[in-house]
């Protein structure tokens, strides 16, 4: 299991994969098993958090017309790249514990575990 703490999002799905399959069968302890419940829960996190930076990126390079048709913008790379340092430089600063947000991901509608 990896604890690299920002995996690509293929990597964290594949980690969340084995962390699930390993839950299932039942055979860590309570104790592992509660560690790797965390852990997936802070993949999951970080999975959402890569969905919604695309999402965003996707929204900033395509628009949609009156009637219903892309249209492609220009797309200002160095802004992303710069934001994205930043938002990597923040989010390494202590955060003061805040109650966890309800995760809406679906995994076994979207077939990901069968």
């Amino acid at each position: 299991m990896s604890t690299e703490p920002n995996p690509s999002f293929e990597d964290a799905i594949a980690e969340l994969t084995q962390i699930v399959q390993t839950l299932e069968r039942g055979q860590p302890t309570l104790d592992e098993s509660l560690a790797r419940f965390e852990r997936g829960v802070e993949l999951l996190r970080q999975c959402r958090q890569q969905l919604d930076a695309a999402e965003c990126r996707v929204k900033e390079l395509v628009e949609i017309d009156e009637h219903g048709h892309a249209k492609f913008r220009e797309f200002d790379h160095q802004a992303t790249v710069e934001k994205g340092k930043r938002e990597r430089t923040a989010s390494k600063k202590k955060k003061p514990p805040t109650e966890p947000e309800p995760l809406d991901i679906q995994i076994e509608e979207k077939g990901l575990f069968e």
